[in-house]
């Protein structure tokens, strides 16, 4: 063990295509490597979705569920690290 925490990242959306590939893209370029990105979506219709696949194939920690407030519960309760970055749009 090197000593570095793991960093869990969750993320809820909902229609914010527009807004989320910079999220993910600042997230992704960071010095300090993430251990995973959780991004729950609740039932986008702009396009998140499709791009959230394209992003799956660098991080696969992608689901769809529940509302907003279920949503957060999960991603509290899933996230991996010791330690979170909670991200909401």
């Amino acid at each position: 063990m090197d000593g570095r925490l793991d960093i869990s990242v969750v993320m809820c959306t909902w229609n914010g295509v527009r807004f989320l590939q910079e999220q993910l893209d600042s997230i992704l370029d960071q010095t300090y490597p993430v251990r995973e990105i959780i991004v729950q979506d609740d039932g986008s219709t702009d396009g998140t979705w499709d791009l959230l696949k394209q992003y799956s194939r660098l991080h696969p920690y992608l689901s769809q569920r529940g509302s907003a407030w279920h949503q957060w519960q999960l991603l509290l309760r899933d996230g991996a690290g010791p330690r979170g970055l909670y991200r909401h749009q």
